[in-house]
């Protein structure tokens, strides 16, 4: 399920089957976004900071085998 796929059905959700304002509703579920969106950020960066040293590994290799 996406961030606006969230956002949108929690905000439906809220606003007929809660007993919480709208205000309040759509708060909770940006701020549900937006401690999505950091840790996937992080998770990326880790990541690419992984996939960076693979690539790294993998042309010295091939650099290696053709000497």
């Amino acid at each position: 399920m996406g961030p606006l796929s969230f956002l949108t059905i929690s905000i439906i959700w809220g606003a007929f089957f809660t007993t919480k304002s709208t205000f309040e509703n759509i708060s909770d579920s940006l701020c549900v976004m937006a401690i999505y969106y950091v840790l996937m950020s992080l998770l990326w960066f880790f990541y690419l900071d992984r996939l960076d040293k693979d690539v790294d590994n993998i042309t010295k290799e091939i650099n290696d085998n053709k000497r």
